[in-house]
Parts: C-alpha cells; sequence; structure tokens
C-alpha cells in the first residue's frame, strides 16, 4: 500500500513537470475552438399536426388569433425591406438630381409700347408719301403732313398702306428673299442644324424676320432692298415665343427678364423687360453687315457701307434709354463696339447704380437697340393759307 501511494505520487509528480511550459498550447487550443464557426440550421421545421401538439378546436382559434396580433404589432413597428428600398428610390432629392424637371414657363403675350397715334374721324380717301387725307362731313376734310403717315412706295413705285402685321414670309405683300429667310430660320443645336418658323412684317418698302426661336445662328434680319443685315443675341433662351400683331414676345429669357420685337413704321424696337432685380451687367449681339462697317458717335451705332462715312449710314441703332414703372426713364445706358472672331460684337451695359436704387420700380423696360432704317428721302410740310385742315 505504501508503496502504490509512493509510485501514485511520483507519477503525479512527472505530469506536472511535464507539463511545464505547455500554457500557451492550451490557451492557443481555446482560441482557436471559440473561432471554430458554429453552424446552426435555421430551416423551417415541418408543422405538428393538431393531434400531435395535443390541441383542441377551441385553443387552436385563440392561438391563430394571437399570432396574427404579434405579426401585426411587428408590421407596425418593424418597417420591411421592400419599404425602405421604396423609400429610398422615391427621395425627392435623388429624383430631382436624377430626372431633374424644366422650368414651366408662363407664355404672355406682347405689349403695346408703341401704340399708333390715332387717325381723325372719317374716312381715308387719299394718302401718298407724306399725308393722308379722310372726309369728315359734307365738304369737309382733314389732311394729316408728317408724323405717322403709314404709307411705302412698292416695287412699282406706287403707295401702299404699311401693314405691320407679323406673318409668314409666303403671305407678305413682298416677301423677303430666300437667303433672307434661311438667315433667321436656321437654328443650331448640340445635336444638328435645325429649321423654325420665321414671321415678317406683311407691307413694308423692307423686311422684318423675325424667327420663333432663336439661336447663337440666327436672330433679327433686315432686308432693305439689295442689303441685309443681322442682329443676332450672344446668349440667352429665345424659345418661348409669342406672336400678336406686328410684335413677338420672348419669355424668360434670362432669369425674370424677357424680351420683345416690335416693327415699326421705319423701325424694329427691342425691349428687355426686367420683372425683377438682376446681376447681369452687360447685354450683347453680333452684327453680321456684310459690306458694311459700324461705328459708335455720341452714344450711337452708325452703320454704313465699307469706304463710305457716317453721313452715308443706311442704319442707325440709337441711343438707348430705359424706364421703370413708375415712368422715370435714364439713358445712362452705354454701347461698346469690338472685333472678336472675326465677328463685330456690340456691347450694351445699363447703368448698375439706376437700376438697383432704392426707389427704382420694376418692371424695368430696357430700349437697348432702336434699328433706324434711314428713308430714301424725308420731308417736311409746311402748310400755307387757304389749304384744307391740317395737320403736322
Amino acid at each position: 500500500m505504501k508503496r502504490f501511494r509512493k509510485s501514485a505520487i511520483a507519477l503525479v509528480l512527472a505530469l506536472l513537470m511535464a507539463l511545464q511550459g505547455t500554457e500557451p498550447i492550451f490557451v492557443q487550443a481555446k482560441e482557436a475552438i471559440e473561432d471554430v464557426q458554429k453552424n446552426a440550421d435555421f430551416s423551417r421545421p415541418e408543422a405538428l399536426t393538431e393531434e400531435e401538439a395535443g390541441i383542441t378546436d377551441s385553443t387552436s382559434g385563440e392561438q391563430d388569433k394571437s399570432q396574427q396580433s404579434d405579426a401585426d404589432v411587428q408590421n407596425e413597428t418593424t418597417p420591411s425591406e421592400d419599404t425602405e428600398t421604396q423609400e429610398e428610390q422615391t427621395t425627392p432629392a435623388e429624383e430631382t438630381e436624377e430626372n431633374p424637371q424644366e422650368k414651366e414657363v408662363e407664355l404672355k403675350e406682347p405689349q403695346d409700347y408703341y401704340p399708333i397715334p390715332e387717325e381723325p374721324e372719317g374716312e381715308l380717301i387719299d394718302y401718298d408719301a407724306i399725308s393722308k387725307t379722310y372726309k369728315t362731313g359734307d365738304k369737309q376734310y382733314t389732311t394729316v403732313y408728317g408724323g405717322y403717315v403709314g404709307t411705302y412706295k412698292n416695287e412699282d413705285g406706287d403707295t401702299e398702306l404699311v401693314d405691320n402685321t407679323l406673318v409668314k414670309p409666303e403671305e407678305a405683300d413682298t416677301p423677303a428673299s430666300e437667303e433672307a429667310q434661311e438667315a433667321s430660320s436656321v437654328v443650331a443645336t448640340e445635336e444638328k442644324e435645325e429649321k423654325t418658323e420665321v414671321y415678317q412684317n406683311k407691307a413694308n418698302d423692307y423686311a422684318i424676320l423675325l424667327p420663333e426661336q432663336m439661336s447663337e445662328e440666327n436672330g433679327v434680319t433686315i432686308e432693305n432692298g439689295k442689303t441685309r443685315i443681322g442682329i443676332i443675341p450672344v446668349d440667352g433662351d429665345y424659345t418661348h415665343s409669342v406672336i400678336k400683331d406686328n410684335a413677338i414676345l420672348y419669355n424668360e429669357v434670362y432669369e425674370g427678364a424677357d424680351v420683345q420685337y416690335t416693327v415699326l413704321d421705319s423701325s424694329i424696337k427691342e425691349d428687355i423687360v426686367l420683372q425683377q432685380p438682376t446681376d447681369r451687367e452687360v447685354y450683347e449681339y453680333e452684327l453680321q453687315i456684310p459690306g458694311y462697317q459700324a461705328e459708335v458717335k455720341d452714344n450711337q451705332v452708325y452703320i454704313y457701307p465699307e469706304g463710305k462715312t457716317i453721313k452715308d449710314a443706311k442704319y442707325l441703332l440709337e441711343t438707348p434709354s430705359m424706364e421703370d414703372a413708375a415712368g422715370e426713364i435714364s439713358f445712362l445706358i452705354t454701347l461698346e463696339l469690338r472685333e472678336e472672331d472675326g465677328k463685330t460684337i456690340l456691347t450694351v451695359k445699363p447703368d448698375r447704380d439706376w437700376l438697383s436704387a432704392e426707389e427704382r420700380q420694376y418692371p424695368v423696360r430696357i430700349d437697348p437697340t432702336p434699328v433706324e432704317i434711314q428713308k430714301s428721302s424725308f420731308n417736311m410740310i409746311g402748310v400755307e393759307e387757304g389749304s384744307p385742315t391740317s395737320q403736322i
């Protein structure tokens, strides 16, 4: 017995000595066991029958209701993944970035900024290049001289009444040349060149062509006899136009600004209508004037044949002006010309201080480039004693 104890103690001591320094091995073994991936079976087991589960009919209905109630609560408190995905897909900011929607432009009609003077009551019985005569009563006549006469001479030399209503060229009394129509109708896009409708004044001794849509390739074309010039805006969105009578209004060309062109007896008026204050400082136009040259003098632009002088000007861009809603008028607009890449660029600079003044009332109408077409002659007639009732 004593010998057996000694043997057991010796065995234990030998075992302890053998295991010295093996602690790291056990630690590593423990960590390795903990890191082993554990697989759990989450497959749905087969449902037990009511008989196997020992559920009676009375308890089955209550349990179904309980399960349905728990499911309803879970649906109310925990949104499904489909719902979250749907909400992510319809986030307004993301939708706007991916599918930006164009701002809807209100299409306003042109305004009658330049009404034709009222004619005397009576029947128009005669007219020529400088006057109109009306029968106003029994053996009573009124003759109007000068001012707005509203007549022109056609190609045959006969005097006709002016009609500046904008129509398609084929409906005009004297259609503009095909070259002029082509110059006004081409609209350049990033992908290709397209055509746009063109309109011109119905009856006058010159043709003003205005495209339904303008771009950097087409703009206002003025054809007078065998001469033709073009005035093309350098920038702006001229795609939202409305035509009425003798005017065309391009809506929202710039943010909060419209542009209107009005054809008159011997000129075309451009009006930039600022509906609100703007940060834009200049408005620029390309002048297409083949065979002509342009010169600024006294803040007016004279366009005359090459080799001639200002006194031979065929076209005149008059001193610009601007007027606010209160009727305040300013001529503080500067016209400048420069050559750039073989093009003649006209720059219009309205006075910023005047536009931003505290007392300024909007809308403000800027008349930057009224184009006067020089007639072949201008007459001022005096009225002698004994002539019919006359007006000058």
